[in-house]
């Protein structure tokens, strides 16, 4: 299903290419040739990993769809001032471009660093960079084999450009591509001396600046991760609060698991992760709450899966044996805070060798609060119940507890196949079912009672 999907893009990508030849945008365009050392650099949650994609043949091409939704979106272009030796330069970056750069990190984790301000010319020319007046951003995408990072780097941009108007956005220069709404149409190759591989160049305008557009009162998206009821909650594939990442060709989708959908890749052994996936928490409603993860036994077979849970400030690292489980897998229990970067990351690296053919199943991830625990036992009484023999020959034990139906606690039906740890019972104490009993007892009986209560007194007298 994803290489097909690649396929269509990839077909998609040359038919408009063709379309657009001859339109291209040479090195005297005000564009960014130089991102080298912005002075406000930060980096994003990911910048100690190596995550990585798929490059793409051809340059960035989005889809026709979201060319047509950009090429509607009215948006006020504002380039930079004159240079003047770098008189016109502002003191620092924007807040809208720090309000953009910091809801862009929260959302994409591919995003290795962002920088914003630098006082300097675009390279080769005696024109101002909107770096130097705080309104540009260089949004460092880690190389594919010395390409763009098309899988991760695509996404950021084609969100900016379906939410231009909404932002302020102004001019996108990604992957020897550049869209800017000036333009008719609004994307041309771009042939500047920075071909714009390793990081997405955009620019906003002077509203987005001053935060005047409405996006900057209740910023939006991408594809939201909605917040979590108190309730349960299942996360499954397609859902916003799941996201996986890593070379598209080494992830198998297949009709199976919750939901007749789920993704496996195989382990390897290597120091960082290749193709990992991530399930966030934006919980309403603080406190502990168990996670558990939904294993499929014809695909999952690692013995050794890497999760890494994120709750309350720590992080938890807990194995799992997908070969030996089937249905859901309990992970734990953990208290959230609510906090923004709460979640569950699943990593297909291992620190020591691993056999061949180990899969890793991403399926859905189940959380609630914790489950009832069983009612505690009621201490024994010395008096042994009358139609049972004494405790003191273990021999002439009673049966198993569980045989009865009445006393055997409801179990619930999503632990019956999956993570629960065994049903358990309770019967009532001898005192409960004497007291419990309607009729009264007969002659004989109470006789009975009489004599081991005497008996037993006199074992004690010894």
């Amino acid at each position: 299903m994803i290489r097909l999907a690649r396929l269509a893009h990839f077909l998609v990508a040359a038919v408009a290419h063709l379309a657009l030849v001859g339109c291209a945008v040479d090195a005297d365009d005000p564009g960014d040739d130089d991102h080298e050392h912005p002075l406000d650099l930060v980096d994003g949650r990911n910048a100690a990993h190596t995550l990585q994609g798929l490059a793409h043949a051809g340059r960035w091409q989005p889809s026709p769809e979201i060319l047509a939704i950009g090429a509607l979106q009215a948006v006020a272009y504002n380039p930079a001032p004159s240079w003047d030796d770098g008189a016109n330069c502002s003191a620092g970056a924007t807040d809208g471009a720090v309000t953009l750069r910091d809801h862009l990190l929260g959302y994409f984790p591919q995003i290795a660093s962002v920088g914003i301000f630098n006082c300097r010319v675009i390279a080769g020319t005696n024109s101002m960079s909107l770096h130097g007046v705080g309104r540009a951003l260089d949004i460092m995408i880690p190389t594919a084999g010395g390409d763009a990072d098309n899988d991760l780097g695509d996404p950021i941009a084609a969100w900016l450009i379906l939410n231009a108007a909404a932002i302020g956005m102004q001019t996108i220069i990604w992957d020897h591509s550049i869209w800017r709404v000036t333009y008719d149409p609004r994307i041309h190759e771009y042939t500047g001396s920075n071909p714009h591989v390793d990081h997405l160049h955009v620019e906003i305008n002077v509203d987005a600046g001053n935060e005047d557009p409405p996006w900057f009162d209740a910023p939006f998206g991408p594809e939201a991760c909605a917040a979590l009821p108190a309730g349960e909650s299942i996360i499954d594939n397609g859902d916003d609060c799941l996201r996986v990442y890593g070379p598209g060709q080494y992830w198998r989708d297949e009709s199976a698991g919750y939901g007749g959908d789920l993704l496996w890749t195989n382990a390897f052994e290597n120091d960082t992760p290749s193709n990992w996936a991530e399930w966030s928490l934006p919980l309403e409603v603080p406190g502990e709450y168990e996670l558990a993860a939904h294993i499929d036994p014809s695909f999952g077979v690692y013995q050794a899966a890497r999760y890494v849970v994120a709750a309350g400030g720590q992080t938890h690292d807990v194995v799992v044996d997908q070969g030996a489980a089937s249905g859901w897998v309990t992970l734990g229990t953990f208290r959230f805070t609510g906090a923004a970067g709460e979640g569950v990351k699943v990593f297909d690296n291992a620190a020591g060798p691993v056999p061949s053919d180990q899969h890793i199943v991403v399926d859905a991830l189940r959380v609630r609060p914790p489950t009832a625990t069983p009612p505690a036992e009621e201490p024994p009484v010395d008096e042994p119940e009358p139609d049972q023999p004494s405790p003191e020959d273990p021999s002439e034990q009673p049966p198993e507890k569980g045989t009865d139906e009445d006393a055997q606690a409801p179990v619930d039906d999503d632990d019956a196949g999956g993570d629960a740890a065994g049903s358990y019972h309770f019967e009532p104490s001898v005192a409960a079912q004497a007291c419990s009993s309607a009729s009264p007892a007969s002659a004989p009986t109470v006789a009975l009672l009489l004599a081991l209560i005497v008996l037993g007194r006199r074992r004690r007298g010894r």
